[in-house]
């Protein structure tokens, strides 16, 4: 009796998970991704333009920290992480991480991208920004992309182009986030940063020279 009572509990926990579509597999809640069809478009809306998915570190708000086996894709046209194991299915996180780190080879960075930068564009700070400088001055780059479409003469079905635009912005510990436009922009927060990229010879909005000025900032405080 007790085993038919344990069993009925198990079957009634199943439908109710089942019903959410939340799923925990191999210690990740996540639930099953609707799949985007990307075909028609040229281009591609993932961080890495192939599709590809990287290994990876995820952080959550609950202090959990997934990584173990875990390849992970982040969509710039939908600002969403997803995930799999190996040749499984897609999934996404049923909460929204706060941070994660793709992991790339020996001759590449890793790539930090966070959330919780709150602007007024974004008073919750939903968004993730890539973080390139991660002191009290923080530099933030924010990637997004979307769907540009354009119809030829002479043709009635449009061109369907993924673009990408790039901004990045200075962040402080007070939330103000700064947009840095080129690298003069910096010189407006001192006149040492200006002597210091003629000493350089910084005349180009390149973005190791926003990291290496952002650095110096940084230094200076």
């Amino acid at each position: 009796m007790k085993s038919l009572f344990v069993c009925f509990l198990l079957f009634i926990s199943w439908n109710l998970v089942k019903s959410q579509d939340m799923i925990y597999y191999k210690g990740v809640e996540g639930t099953p991704l609707r799949a985007i069809n990307y075909e028609e478009v040229i281009g591609s809306p993932y961080y890495i333009n192939n599709g590809g998915y990287k290994t990876g570190r995820v952080y959550m708000s609950s202090n959990l920290v997934y990584e173990k086996g875990l390849l992970l894709r982040y969509n710039l046209l939908t600002d969403e992480l997803t995930f799999k194991y190996e040749k499984d299915a897609e999934m996404k996180f049923t909460q929204r991480p706060l941070s994660f780190i793709l992991f790339f080879d020996n001759n590449g960075k890793n790539a930090f991208f966070s959330r919780g930068f709150v602007s007024k564009k974004d008073p919750k700070g939903e968004t993730f920004y890539q973080v390139l400088v991660n002191r009290k001055f923080k530099l933030l780059k924010l990637a997004k992309k979307y769907i540009q479409e354009r119809t030829d003469y002479g043709k009635t079905t449009p061109t369907k182009t993924i673009q990408t635009f790039v901004k990045y912005y200075l962040y402080d510990d007070k939330n103000n986030m700064t947009e840095i436009n080129d690298y003069k922009s910096f010189f407006r927060l001192s006149d040492k940063l200006k002597y210091y990229a003629q000493q350089k010879e910084m005349n180009s909005n390149t973005e190791d020279n926003f990291i290496e000025l952002a650095d110096y900032y940084n230094d200076l405080q």
